[in-house]
């Protein structure tokens, strides 16, 4: 009773506090525990990844029903999808699940049904992503990692902000890239996409939009506030609405262009340089992790004090991988570049026969 008691508890603080996770109040599940919660609105569907320590069979499997559920909705014009806030927007697979596979793999010789379903299923949520036929608003919120960082860039309208992070660290478990991150790595240019299997280095913030991981500069606000506009949607053609959608895209901050910041700003700035390009793009077009090393080390022997702390690090990130991995995984994004570019070039040789050809 009196503010000395040790259990007091004063009656003004549950009256006026702030509502313990206000921003996701009204979904579906109001305890807030299922792995995938929904919100809909009028013209636009919400789906919220609740589970931080990666995905499982059931979320995957949630994941994909509910976004296939929503494409069919003919009252919902786009799809908006993020994480659960605090907290990293997707690991990628449970390193538990990844742990079960291998140890009932080495005892019974093959991988379970369980861990083959898990395996398949999240390769199909990514095709899911990325062929979604409509516009599919991903913010991407926190950190993601191998899987979970290729669903949000595979998205159609994938945005980030200051404390959007990526990271592949799939060969630091012996590990290739999932979950449709190997096609993600094999578009990048300047073999920007074997640098960041084979080192593991973080991308933050407007980083990500430089190098053509996301497309967009999004608020974390930004899907709140498209949730309480998206009954406009229904009012325009769907033309019209997917172009309504580039307003809430915001320009980058003016030291935030990687590609526009002075020699002296980049200088003092923290995290990739625009001058680590040409050497990302001399080391790693080589054949064989091995070739990769060679060149690593010779190029640090020449470079500059402040460069030969970058290869340093690149050194330290490839120890850290397995090298069978890291071979695996440099060959199976150079074959999907090959791939990519040899469907540019089919593309490109098509061309439109009489006036009603589309």
């Amino acid at each position: 009773f009196f503010p000395d008691d040790h259990d007091f508890i004063n009656p003004e603080d549950p009256l006026l506090s702030e509502p313990l996770n206000a921003r996701w109040r009204n979904m579906d599940d109001p305890t807030l525990q299922n792995r995938v919660l929904e919100r809909s609105n009028v013209g636009m569907g919400m789906l919220v990844i609740n589970r931080a320590s990666g995905f499982d069979l059931p979320l995957v499997n949630e994941l994909y029903t509910r976004l296939r559920n929503l494409e069919v909705n003919s009252l919902k014009r786009f799809v908006g999808l993020a994480a659960m806030e605090p907290g990293p927007f997707s690991i990628g697979l449970d390193p538990k699940e990844l742990l079960l596979a291998a140890v009932y793999a080495r005892k019974r010789g093959k991988l379970s049904r369980f861990s083959r379903a898990l395996l398949w299923n999240s390769q199909e949520l990514a095709y899911l992503v990325a062929d979604y036929r409509k516009p599919l608003v991903c913010h991407l919120g926190g950190v993601a990692q191998d899987g979970g960082a290729a669903l949000a860039c595979l998205a159609s309208f994938s945005g980030a902000h200051q404390d959007s992070e990526i990271c592949v660290r799939a060969c630091r478990h012996g590990l290739v890239p999932m979950g449709g991150m190997t096609y993600l790595l094999a578009s990048l240019p300047w073999h920007l996409g074997e640098f960041l299997a084979l080192t593991g280095w973080t991308l933050r913030g407007y980083e990500l939009l430089a190098l053509d991981l996301v497309e967009h500069w999004l608020s974390p606000e930004a899907l709140p506030f498209l949730e309480l506009t998206s009954e406009k949607q229904l009012e325009v053609s769907e033309a019209d609405a997917r172009l309504l959608l580039h307003e809430h895209s915001l320009p980058l901050p003016e030291d935030g262009d990687l590609f526009q910041t002075s020699d002296a700003q980049e200088a003092n700035g923290e995290g990739f340089k625009r001058r680590y390009i040409p050497l990302i793009y001399k080391i790693f077009q080589q054949e064989s992790p091995l070739k990769i090393r060679e060149v690593l080390k010779r190029e640090h022997t020449s470079a500059s004090a402040s460069d030969q702390q970058f290869l340093e690090e690149c050194l330290e990130g490839m120890d850290q991988a397995s090298s069978k991995a890291s071979w695996i995984t440099l060959q199976l994004i150079k074959n999907a570049r090959a791939h990519i570019q040899h469907t540019h070039v089919r593309l490109e040789r098509i061309q439109p026969q009489g006036g009603n050809a589309k």
